[in-house]
């Protein structure tokens, strides 16, 4: 049977996990943080380094999230609400 923490993941792969863009995952990459092997001429990460790296990021509470972005939490910004200007056009 396969062991998943022997799976490698491509760079894109690593960044849709990580919610982040190449850049950032990237300056991952060269802070050591993740363990990179080279398979042929592509780079690939074990998932074993990047389950290690998630578990290890300290946590955050969610109002950190939103006051770090200088806006309020999304119920309180009217999402999914229509606006009162705009008409509705019936065919």
């Amino acid at each position: 049977m396969f062991d998943e923490d022997l799976r490698l993941l491509s760079p894109n792969e690593c960044c849709a996990m990580l919610d982040c863009g190449r850049s950032k995952f990237y300056e991952i990459v060269r802070e050591g943080h993740l363990d990179v092997r080279q398979f042929g001429k592509c780079s690939r990460v074990t998932m074993k380094s990047l389950r290690a790296y998630i578990e290890n990021l300290p946590p955050q509470e969610v109002k950190d999230i939103f006051m770090r972005q200088g806006s309020a939490a999304p119920a309180q910004r009217g999402r999914g609400h229509k606006r009162e200007d705009t008409k509705e056009v019936c065919s």
